[in-house]
Protein backbone atom coordinates (compact mmCIF):
# COMPACT_ATOMS: atom_id res chain seq x y z
CA UNK A 1 0.00 0.00 0.00
CA UNK A 2 1.05 3.53 -0.33
CA UNK A 3 -0.37 7.10 0.12
CA UNK A 4 -0.57 9.24 -2.69
CA UNK A 5 -2.50 12.25 -1.40
CA UNK A 6 -2.47 13.77 1.98
CA UNK A 7 -5.64 17.11 2.37
CA UNK A 8 -5.73 18.46 5.74
CA UNK A 9 -6.89 21.93 7.63
CA UNK A 10 -7.19 23.63 11.12
CA UNK A 11 -4.69 20.66 12.41
CA UNK A 12 -1.18 21.50 13.95
CA UNK A 13 0.44 24.57 12.56
CA UNK A 14 -1.21 23.34 9.14
CA UNK A 15 -4.30 26.21 8.18
CA UNK A 16 -4.25 24.07 4.89
CA UNK A 17 -2.20 20.83 3.27
CA UNK A 18 -2.77 19.86 0.22
CA UNK A 19 0.83 17.49 -0.75
CA UNK A 20 0.94 14.22 -2.98
CA UNK A 21 3.60 11.53 -2.19
CA UNK A 22 5.51 8.98 -4.13
CA UNK A 23 6.58 5.64 -3.98
CA UNK A 24 10.07 5.13 -2.26
CA UNK A 25 11.34 7.03 0.00
CA UNK A 26 10.30 10.38 0.86
CA UNK A 27 11.85 12.65 2.90
CA UNK A 28 10.89 15.78 4.91
CA UNK A 29 13.00 18.32 6.35
CA UNK A 30 13.17 21.43 8.11
CA UNK A 31 14.38 23.11 11.56
CA UNK A 32 13.22 21.92 14.19
CA UNK A 33 9.06 23.22 14.86
CA UNK A 34 8.20 24.18 11.26
CA UNK A 35 5.83 20.93 11.01
CA UNK A 36 7.60 17.99 9.63
CA UNK A 37 6.67 15.74 12.28
CA UNK A 38 2.83 17.28 12.36
CA UNK A 39 2.54 15.65 8.96
CA UNK A 40 3.39 11.80 10.36
CA UNK A 41 1.39 12.57 13.30
CA UNK A 42 -1.34 12.97 10.53
CA UNK A 43 -0.70 9.74 8.82
CA UNK A 44 -0.20 7.89 12.16
CA UNK A 45 -3.44 9.45 13.95
CA UNK A 46 -5.60 8.25 10.57
CA UNK A 47 -3.78 4.86 10.71
CA UNK A 48 -5.83 3.83 14.65
CA UNK A 49 -7.39 7.47 15.52
CA UNK A 50 -4.92 8.09 18.28
CA UNK A 51 -1.96 10.64 18.12
CA UNK A 52 1.57 9.48 19.64
CA UNK A 53 2.37 12.63 20.47
CA UNK A 54 -0.97 14.33 21.74
CA UNK A 55 -3.11 13.05 25.06
CA UNK A 56 -6.33 14.16 23.59
CA UNK A 57 -7.85 14.90 20.15
CA UNK A 58 -8.47 18.29 20.98
CA UNK A 59 -4.54 19.53 20.93
CA UNK A 60 -4.65 18.75 17.04
CA UNK A 61 -6.74 21.60 16.31
CA UNK A 62 -4.75 24.58 15.67
CA UNK A 63 -5.89 27.22 18.42
CA UNK A 64 -7.49 29.41 15.92
CA UNK A 65 -10.43 26.75 14.22
CA UNK A 66 -13.16 25.56 15.84
CA UNK A 67 -12.45 21.75 13.98
CA UNK A 68 -9.91 20.05 12.11
CA UNK A 69 -10.24 17.75 8.74
CA UNK A 70 -7.69 15.43 7.39
CA UNK A 71 -8.49 13.09 4.35
CA UNK A 72 -6.00 10.68 2.85
CA UNK A 73 -6.21 8.89 -0.18
CA UNK A 74 -4.53 5.60 -0.86
CA UNK A 75 -3.82 2.57 -2.98
CA UNK A 76 -4.60 -0.63 -1.36
CA UNK A 77 -5.48 -2.94 -4.15
CA UNK A 78 -7.40 -0.21 -5.60
CA UNK A 79 -7.90 3.25 -4.41
CA UNK A 80 -9.52 4.29 -0.96
CA UNK A 81 -9.86 7.21 1.03
CA UNK A 82 -10.13 7.65 4.91
CA UNK A 83 -11.37 10.75 6.07
CA UNK A 84 -11.52 11.86 9.56
CA UNK A 85 -13.18 15.58 11.13
CA UNK A 86 -12.10 16.17 14.91
CA UNK A 87 -14.76 18.54 16.65
CA UNK A 88 -13.91 19.52 20.15
CA UNK A 89 -16.59 17.26 21.66
CA UNK A 90 -15.50 14.34 19.41
CA UNK A 91 -14.79 12.84 15.82
CA UNK A 92 -16.46 11.42 12.99
CA UNK A 93 -14.42 9.11 10.81
CA UNK A 94 -15.16 8.18 7.01
CA UNK A 95 -13.60 5.73 4.47
CA UNK A 96 -14.73 6.28 0.73
CA UNK A 97 -17.81 8.57 2.59
CA UNK A 98 -19.36 5.72 4.70
CA UNK A 99 -19.01 6.66 7.98
CA UNK A 100 -17.39 4.83 10.60
CA UNK A 101 -20.03 4.18 13.40
CA UNK A 102 -16.82 2.88 15.94
CA UNK A 103 -13.16 3.91 16.49
CA UNK A 104 -12.45 -0.19 16.39
CA UNK A 105 -13.36 -0.08 12.48
CA UNK A 106 -10.66 1.96 11.78
CA UNK A 107 -7.42 -0.08 12.57
CA UNK A 108 -6.25 -2.44 9.65
CA UNK A 109 -7.15 -0.19 7.20
CA UNK A 110 -4.40 1.57 5.96
CA UNK A 111 -1.59 0.52 8.13
CA UNK A 112 1.45 1.52 9.25
CA UNK A 113 4.99 1.09 10.93
CA UNK A 114 6.20 4.09 13.33
CA UNK A 115 9.66 4.87 14.82
CA UNK A 116 9.88 8.11 16.59
CA UNK A 117 13.10 9.60 18.93
CA UNK A 118 11.38 8.47 21.88
CA UNK A 119 11.38 4.57 21.03
CA UNK A 120 15.05 4.97 22.08
CA UNK A 121 13.38 4.37 25.55
CA UNK A 122 10.73 1.53 24.63
CA UNK A 123 12.97 -1.13 26.85
CA UNK A 124 13.51 1.10 29.66
CA UNK A 125 9.94 2.34 29.74
CA UNK A 126 6.63 1.26 31.52
CA UNK A 127 5.63 -2.57 30.20
CA UNK A 128 2.69 -0.52 29.20
CA UNK A 129 4.05 0.74 26.46
CA UNK A 130 5.63 -2.92 25.23
CA UNK A 131 2.31 -3.95 25.37
CA UNK A 132 0.93 -1.13 23.33
CA UNK A 133 3.29 -1.94 20.56
CA UNK A 134 2.30 -5.53 19.99
CA UNK A 135 -1.43 -5.01 20.73
CA UNK A 136 -1.24 -2.27 18.04
CA UNK A 137 0.29 -4.50 15.48
CA UNK A 138 -1.94 -7.56 15.81
CA UNK A 139 -4.50 -5.27 16.04
CA UNK A 140 -4.23 -3.96 12.88
CA UNK A 141 -4.03 -7.92 10.87
CA UNK A 142 -6.49 -9.45 13.41
CA UNK A 143 -10.03 -8.19 13.72
CA UNK A 144 -10.68 -10.53 16.30
CA UNK A 145 -7.81 -9.67 18.25
CA UNK A 146 -8.72 -6.00 18.81
CA UNK A 147 -12.36 -7.55 19.15
CA UNK A 148 -10.82 -9.82 22.57
CA UNK A 149 -9.26 -6.65 23.69
CA UNK A 150 -11.34 -4.27 24.05
CA UNK A 151 -13.39 -7.19 25.70
CA UNK A 152 -11.00 -8.09 28.17
CA UNK A 153 -10.42 -4.23 28.53
CA UNK A 154 -13.98 -4.02 29.57
CA UNK A 155 -14.55 -6.79 31.67
CA UNK A 156 -11.29 -5.61 33.43
CA UNK A 157 -13.25 -2.23 34.45
CA UNK A 158 -16.14 -4.15 35.65
CA UNK A 159 -13.56 -6.56 37.93
CA UNK A 160 -12.44 -3.43 39.26
CA UNK A 161 -15.73 -1.88 39.86
CA UNK A 162 -16.63 -5.03 41.55
CA UNK A 163 -13.66 -5.01 43.76
CA UNK A 164 -14.15 -1.06 44.82
CA UNK A 165 -17.60 -1.82 45.82
CA UNK A 166 -18.54 -2.07 49.35
CA UNK A 167 -21.43 -4.25 48.65
CA UNK A 168 -19.42 -6.70 47.31
CA UNK A 169 -20.89 -9.42 44.96
CA UNK A 170 -18.39 -12.77 45.26
CA UNK A 171 -20.57 -14.69 42.50
CA UNK A 172 -20.99 -11.68 40.31
CA UNK A 173 -16.96 -11.50 40.98
CA UNK A 174 -16.60 -15.02 39.84
CA UNK A 175 -18.55 -14.43 36.63
CA UNK A 176 -16.45 -11.97 35.76
CA UNK A 177 -13.13 -13.54 35.82
CA UNK A 178 -14.35 -16.49 34.14
CA UNK A 179 -15.28 -14.23 31.41
CA UNK A 180 -11.95 -12.44 31.46
CA UNK A 181 -10.31 -15.96 30.93
CA UNK A 182 -11.74 -16.79 27.64
CA UNK A 183 -10.81 -13.55 26.14
CA UNK A 184 -6.92 -13.51 27.61
CA UNK A 185 -6.56 -17.39 26.67
CA UNK A 186 -7.26 -15.64 22.81
CA UNK A 187 -4.89 -12.22 23.59
CA UNK A 188 -1.98 -14.57 24.75
CA UNK A 189 -2.00 -16.85 22.39
CA UNK A 190 -1.58 -14.16 19.45
CA UNK A 191 0.93 -12.16 21.74
CA UNK A 192 3.02 -15.23 21.59
CA UNK A 193 2.63 -15.79 17.67
CA UNK A 194 3.80 -12.77 17.14
CA UNK A 195 7.08 -12.56 19.40
CA UNK A 196 7.54 -16.39 18.09
CA UNK A 197 7.55 -14.98 14.62
CA UNK A 198 9.64 -11.85 15.88
CA UNK A 199 12.59 -13.98 17.08
CA UNK A 200 12.40 -15.88 13.57
CA UNK A 201 13.48 -12.45 12.08
CA UNK A 202 14.89 -9.72 14.36
CA UNK A 203 18.46 -11.25 14.58
CA UNK A 204 18.97 -11.25 10.93
CA UNK A 205 17.13 -8.19 10.37
CA UNK A 206 19.80 -6.49 13.07
CA UNK A 207 22.49 -7.99 11.59
CA UNK A 208 21.80 -6.05 8.00
CA UNK A 209 21.79 -2.68 9.95
CA UNK A 210 24.48 -3.00 11.65
CA UNK A 211 28.22 -4.03 11.73
CA UNK A 212 28.78 -6.59 14.57
CA UNK A 213 27.61 -10.14 14.37
CA UNK A 214 25.16 -10.10 17.48
CA UNK A 215 22.25 -12.12 18.76
CA UNK A 216 18.79 -11.05 19.79
CA UNK A 217 15.88 -12.63 21.51
CA UNK A 218 12.35 -11.59 22.31
CA UNK A 219 11.78 -12.85 26.04
CA UNK A 220 7.82 -13.17 26.40
CA UNK A 221 6.72 -12.89 30.28
CA UNK A 222 3.41 -14.18 29.59
CA UNK A 223 0.27 -14.17 32.62
CA UNK A 224 -0.38 -17.82 31.78
CA UNK A 225 2.27 -20.09 30.13
CA UNK A 226 -0.48 -22.91 28.45
CA UNK A 227 -0.82 -24.05 24.98
CA UNK A 228 -4.49 -26.07 25.60
CA UNK A 229 -7.30 -23.31 25.97
CA UNK A 230 -8.58 -25.68 28.92
CA UNK A 231 -5.78 -26.05 30.95
CA UNK A 232 -5.05 -22.28 30.73
CA UNK A 233 -8.88 -21.02 31.68
CA UNK A 234 -8.19 -23.57 34.93
CA UNK A 235 -4.85 -22.04 35.68
CA UNK A 236 -5.85 -18.47 35.00
CA UNK A 237 -8.77 -18.81 37.36
CA UNK A 238 -6.59 -20.54 39.99
CA UNK A 239 -4.28 -18.00 39.54
CA UNK A 240 -7.11 -14.93 40.15
CA UNK A 241 -8.46 -17.20 43.09
CA UNK A 242 -5.06 -17.03 44.97
CA UNK A 243 -4.46 -13.01 43.92
CA UNK A 244 -8.23 -12.37 45.48
CA UNK A 245 -7.56 -11.43 48.67
CA UNK A 246 -4.42 -8.93 47.47
CA UNK A 247 -7.19 -8.02 44.67
CA UNK A 248 -9.62 -7.03 47.55
CA UNK A 249 -6.88 -4.97 49.56
CA UNK A 250 -6.00 -3.04 46.31
CA UNK A 251 -9.53 -2.71 45.42
CA UNK A 252 -7.89 -3.13 41.63
CA UNK A 253 -6.95 -6.57 39.74
CA UNK A 254 -2.99 -7.03 40.24
CA UNK A 255 -2.27 -9.61 37.88
CA UNK A 256 -3.67 -10.57 34.42
CA UNK A 257 -2.65 -10.21 30.90
CA UNK A 258 -2.95 -6.80 31.09
CA UNK A 259 0.61 -6.64 33.40
CA UNK A 260 2.39 -8.76 30.47
CA UNK A 261 5.76 -7.74 29.38
CA UNK A 262 8.62 -8.77 27.40
CA UNK A 263 12.42 -8.54 27.90
CA UNK A 264 14.70 -7.96 25.01
CA UNK A 265 18.58 -10.02 25.65
CA UNK A 266 21.25 -8.59 23.20
CA UNK A 267 23.76 -11.69 23.31
CA UNK A 268 21.61 -13.22 27.03
CA UNK A 269 21.91 -9.61 28.55
CA UNK A 270 18.67 -7.63 28.77
CA UNK A 271 18.79 -4.40 26.76
CA UNK A 272 17.44 -1.78 29.46
CA UNK A 273 20.63 -2.50 31.93
CA UNK A 274 23.49 -3.18 29.63
CA UNK A 275 22.76 -1.67 26.01
CA UNK A 276 24.05 1.48 25.43
CA UNK A 277 21.40 4.34 23.83
CA UNK A 278 22.91 3.80 20.28
CA UNK A 279 22.44 -0.33 20.94
CA UNK A 280 19.07 0.49 22.20
CA UNK A 281 17.97 2.86 19.24
CA UNK A 282 19.20 0.04 16.37
CA UNK A 283 18.01 -3.07 18.38
CA UNK A 284 14.37 -0.82 18.45
CA UNK A 285 14.96 0.00 14.60
CA UNK A 286 15.31 -3.82 14.04
CA UNK A 287 11.84 -4.50 16.45
CA UNK A 288 9.60 -2.40 14.14
CA UNK A 289 11.39 -3.73 11.00
CA UNK A 290 10.66 -7.08 12.11
CA UNK A 291 6.94 -5.93 12.73
CA UNK A 292 6.99 -4.44 9.22
CA UNK A 293 7.85 -7.94 7.81
CA UNK A 294 5.08 -9.75 9.87
CA UNK A 295 2.54 -7.18 8.81
CA UNK A 296 3.48 -7.31 4.91
CA UNK A 297 3.71 -11.34 4.86
CA UNK A 298 0.39 -11.35 6.99
CA UNK A 299 -1.71 -8.82 4.60
CA UNK A 300 0.38 -9.36 1.36
CA UNK A 301 1.69 -6.38 0.77
CA UNK A 302 3.62 -3.47 2.46
CA UNK A 303 2.40 -1.41 5.05
CA UNK A 304 3.76 2.71 5.33
CA UNK A 305 6.69 2.87 7.19
CA UNK A 306 7.20 6.05 9.35
CA UNK A 307 10.75 6.90 10.68
CA UNK A 308 10.81 10.63 12.23
CA UNK A 309 14.11 12.06 13.42
CA UNK A 310 16.09 8.56 12.71
CA UNK A 311 19.42 9.76 11.19
CA UNK A 312 20.87 12.01 13.42
CA UNK A 313 21.87 9.90 16.13
CA UNK A 314 23.40 7.47 13.36
CA UNK A 315 27.38 7.34 12.34
CA UNK A 316 27.40 7.46 8.53
CA UNK A 317 27.71 3.69 8.37
CA UNK A 318 24.83 2.75 10.05
CA UNK A 319 23.01 5.29 7.71
CA UNK A 320 24.04 3.59 4.71
CA UNK A 321 22.88 0.41 6.28
CA UNK A 322 19.45 2.22 6.72
CA UNK A 323 18.58 3.67 3.70
CA UNK A 324 19.90 0.29 1.77
CA UNK A 325 17.16 -1.64 3.76
CA UNK A 326 14.52 1.10 3.03
CA UNK A 327 15.65 0.64 -1.47
CA UNK A 328 13.20 -2.26 -0.77
CA UNK A 329 10.00 -1.04 0.65
CA UNK A 330 6.92 0.16 -0.98
CA UNK A 331 6.56 3.59 0.55
CA UNK A 332 8.40 5.42 3.75
CA UNK A 333 8.49 8.68 5.33
CA UNK A 334 11.59 9.99 6.79
CA UNK A 335 12.13 13.25 8.74
CA UNK A 336 15.28 15.06 9.12
CA UNK A 337 16.03 18.75 10.39
CA UNK A 338 18.61 18.98 7.41
CA UNK A 339 18.69 17.10 4.30
CA UNK A 340 20.95 14.42 4.29
CA UNK A 341 22.65 13.55 0.82
CA UNK A 342 22.35 9.91 1.10
CA UNK A 343 18.62 11.21 0.56
CA UNK A 344 18.56 13.82 -2.23
CA UNK A 345 17.89 11.02 -4.85
CA UNK A 346 14.71 10.52 -3.55
CA UNK A 347 11.07 11.92 -3.49
CA UNK A 348 12.17 15.30 -0.98
CA UNK A 349 10.26 17.99 0.59
CA UNK A 350 10.83 21.26 2.71
CA UNK A 351 8.96 21.89 5.47
CA UNK A 352 9.34 26.02 6.15
CA UNK A 353 6.79 27.22 8.82
CA UNK A 354 3.41 25.13 7.91
CA UNK A 355 4.14 25.09 4.38
CA UNK A 356 5.64 22.31 2.05
CA UNK A 357 7.44 22.51 -0.83
CA UNK A 358 8.43 19.94 -3.34
CA UNK A 359 12.38 19.72 -3.98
Amino acid sequence: MRITKIEASGIRNYRSLNISFNKGINALYGRNGSGKTNIVEIIDYVTIGKSFKADSDEELINFEEEFAKVKIEYDRKQKNEIKIILYGEGKKIFKNDVELKKLSLLPGNLIDILFTPQDVFLFKDSPSIRRRLIDVTLSSIDKQYLVELSNYKRLLKDRNTVLKGELFDEKYLQIITEQMTESEFYIYSKRKWLIDKINNLITGIYRRLDEENNELFIKYNPFIQEENKEKYVFEALKKYNETKETDLKRKSTTDGIHREDIETLLNEREISLFGSQGQNRMVCLALKFSLYEIVKSEIGEDPILILDDVLSELDVIHQEKLIKYLENVEQTFITCTELNEKLKNYSTYEIVDGTVIRR
